[in-house]
């Protein structure tokens, strides 16, 4: 929120329509899908401190949200013979 506010932008939690960009710890969830569905940039938080540090809105192509870490389940995975 603090970056985002030195860069002139308005933060929220909640998303909404009017929303303009996703800042996501990941590419999965509810608010990522509903982003997509509704036109949003869905960035990492690089994206939003590196902005701020060089005082211009970057490129947000150059800035994807990661891809999920692997679900806990699948590395606790244990194969027993």
């Amino acid at each position: 929120p603090a970056d985002a506010k030195a860069g002139g932008a308005i933060y929220t939690a909640d998303l909404h329509r009017e929303c303009t960009h996703l800042i996501a710890n990941y590419a999965s969830g509810a608010k990522y899908k509903h982003s997509l569905q509704w036109g949003h940039h869905v960035v990492s938080l690089a994206w939003l401190q590196d902005s701020v540090r060089q005082g211009v809105r970057l490129d947000e192509r150059q800035y994807p949200a990661p891809p999920p870490p692997p679900s806990s389940r699948a590395e606790s995975s244990v194969v027993v013979r």
